[in-house]
């Protein structure tokens, strides 16, 4: 708390990668909350580090974000943070820093405006990071993503480390 930190952000556990964690570390997680020896400020699932697949959206969508967010919810977190989806090895370089790659799935767009309505739902912001191997590769691009989407739900986290890695 020194540091200003309001909370833990969890990914990852012995068992696996959040929500699909063992009952024993949930509960335990749980646990910690309650008893008041810390406090969970945002989850992070890996839905979106994967390559787009609209086929299989829907289920990703209704059951792997809806796990997350019931999850996320009993922890007391109140954000969600994932990626914008893995680009294919042979995208096309975007011809500006804010432009799209001409092989980015316009589709990526409407999904997180209908991911950010279920953030609403569980009171969560869904939080967009930035990271060179996704479509959203620099701040700029994940801000215009984000501002295509135009939800109140959507957010972007700067994380420096995947900034610099492109």
């Amino acid at each position: 708390r020194e540091l200003g930190a309001d909370g833990y952000g969890i990914r990852l556990l012995d068992s696996g990668r959040f929500p699909a964690i063992s009952d024993e570390d949930f509960d335990w997680l749980k646990r910690m909350v309650q008893e008041g020896q810390m406090t969970v400020a945002s989850v992070s699932p890996a839905t979106n580090k994967v390559p787009w697949d609209e086929a299989g959206l829907d289920k990703m969508i209704e059951q792997d974000l809806r796990l997350a967010f019931e999850r996320g919810r009993e922890l007391g977190a109140k954000q969600l943070s994932l990626f914008s989806w893995l680009k294919t090895e042979d995208a096309e370089p975007a011809e500006a820093d804010d432009a799209f790659s001409p092989s980015m799935p316009l589709g990526i767009i409407d999904a997180f405006h209908r991911m950010a309505d279920m953030a609403d739902s569980y009171d969560m912001t869904l939080a967009v990071e930035t990271g060179y191997q996704v479509w959203g590769d620099t701040n700029l691009r994940t801000a215009r993503i984000l501002r295509e989407a135009g939800h109140p739900r959507l957010g972007m986290i700067f994380e420096p480390c995947n900034a610099l890695q492109g």
